[in-house]
Order: C-alpha cells, then sequence, then structure tokens
C-alpha cells in the first residue's frame, strides 16, 4: 500500500520513460485481475503502475487520472480504509465525471459503487507558480490543488517535458520546482476582515451602554416606588434592572472582544 500512494522516484531515475499509454495498460490488467477476484494479481498490477507512475514522459489525460484514482479507490477499499477510499472516489469523479469502473467488473449494488459517489469534492487551495514551466492535477494545468483529497500531480519544464509526477494525499508535500511567491497579504486587504470587527465591537458598546442605562432607569424606579405599589410591580422592576444588567454585560463583552481582535489585525 505504501509503494501505491508514497513512490518517491524522480524521473531523472528513470532509466525507460513511460507513456501514457503504458500505464492504462496496466491498469487493464489490474482491473481484468479484480474482475475474476484475484485480488492479489490485482494489487500486483497496481504496485507495477504505483512504480511506473514517477516515470511517465508525458501528460496524462484527465480520464486516466480519474482511473488511476477509482483502482487506488478500489485498493484502499480492500485494504478497509474507506475514508480514503472515497477521497480517491471523489478525485476520479472530479477528472471524469463520466468514469466509471469497467462493465463487469464489480456486481450491481457493491459497497464500491454505493462509497464512488458518497464523498463531494471539497475545497481546493492554491499552489506556487513555477517560475517556469507549468503544473497539472489530474490531467489539467492549473494551480488549485484539493485539500481533502489525493491527487495525480505532474511538474511541467519550461519546454513542456514532464519532470515530476507524484500520487499525493492532502498531506503529502508537492514535488520539489522552482515557484514564484505566494501571493502576501497586503496591507489594503486588512480592512475588509478589521472593518466589519470593529464595527460590531462599536454598536455592541453602544447597546451597552443603552441597556445600562436602562438598568439604571429600572432600579430608580424601583427605589422610588411608593407604598402603593404591589409586589408583582416591584418584582417586574428588579427583573428588568437584573435582565437589563447582565444584557448589558454581554454587549459589553463582545464590544471589549471586538476591540481587542481589531488591535490585532491593526498590527498584523
Amino acid at each position: 500500500m505504501l509503494l501505491l500512494i508514497a513512490s518517491t522516484a524522480r524521473a531523472a531515475d528513470c532509466t525507460t520513460r513511460v507513456s501514457a499509454s503504458a500505464l492504462a495498460a496496466e491498469l487493464d490488467t489490474a482491473e481484468r485481475a479484480y474482475a475474476t477476484l484475484d485480488v492479489v494479481a490485482f494489487s500486483t498490477a497496481l504496485d507495477a503502475a504505483a512504480m511506473d507512475l514517477p516515470c511517465l514522459g508525458e501528460l496524462v489525460p484527465p480520464t486516466l487520472a480519474s482511473r488511476y484514482h477509482r483502482d487506488v479507490g478500489l485498493r484502499l477499499f480492500i485494504e478497509r480504509d474507506e475514508d480514503r477510499a472515497a477521497r480517491a472516489f471523489a478525485s476520479a469523479r472530479v477528472a471524469d465525471a463520466s468514469g466509471r469502473f469497467p462493465d463487469g467488473m464489480l456486481p450491481p449494488g457493491h459497497a464500491v459503487l454505493v462509497l464512488l459517489d458518497a464523498r463531494e469534492p471539497g475545497p481546493t487551495l492554491r499552489i506556487a507558480e513555477p517560475i517556469a514551466g507549468s503544473v497539472a492535477l489530474d490531467g489539467t494545468v492549473g494551480l488549485e490543488r484539493p485539500s481533502e483529497r489525493p491527487s495525480l500531480v505532474q511538474v511541467m519544464d519550461g519546454d513542456g517535458a514532464v519532470i515530476a509526477t507524484r500520487y499525493l494525499f492532502p498531506s503529502d508535500a508537492m514535488p520539489p520546482y522552482p515557484a514564484k511567491a505566494l501571493p502576501a497579504v497586503s496591507a489594503t486587504s486588512r480592512p475588509r476582515v478589521r472593518t466589519p470587527v470593529l464595527v460590531t465591537s462599536g454598536a455592541s458598546a453602544v447597546a451597552a451602554g443603552v441597556l445600562y442605562g436602562l438598568a439604571a432607569s429600572a432600579e430608580s424606579q424601583f427605589k422610588d416606588a411608593s407604598n402603593d405599589a404591589t409586589i408583582e410591580e416591584l418584582d417586574a422592576l428588579r427583573e428588568t434592572n437584573h435582565a437589563m444588567v447582565w444584557t448589558s454585560a454581554g454587549f459589553g463583552a463582545v464590544a471589549v472582544a471586538g476591540g481587542a481582535i481589531g488591535v490585532f489585525f491593526a498590527r498584523w
């Protein structure tokens, strides 16, 4: 299993470059083996594909990337790692929404077919742009790497030649390549976070003051109540005072916390 998802060979270490069609042929072998319930042969063929993956000499199409994800997901399912299997299946659907296991490979109603559509794709994170060349994820050039599911990552040099191919889960590091710095957070972008916080803080401070004033008024009415005031009237004034005091304190806490956060973003 480690061989399948964590191969670390570099393209420069490969004596022979592997074509996308050769990788597809290895997946053919793996899928035929599973269709005959030969799990050992399936795993062996998939291991061979994993070993050849870093030596790919060309960009894989999204359909082949999707197929690789599906077979990895099936392998993970066999290993009883359903969570990562579902993540791999989600990547397969994103790469090729129409892709499915070959007919006859899995019986109708199989648990894998249910798991295939069980997980949403999830968010992505922007990766660094190469100084020269490009990065492809699951066969498509781009800079948005999924943050909750695996991706088949390929790095190309300025001439379009594939220099690195990896199958990566979210916790795995990207292949090293000369990259531009990611955009820094500019000073002008901070108020977008800071301003709403300070507005909320100010409004809370105003509300706290108003409520405290109402509490003081209720207390004054309680103290100035005539001897003719009923117990119910006095209880109502006392409860109003207590409610206003506690609510005022709550808004005051929000105001203080918002002010502190605003100061933090002003200095950050």
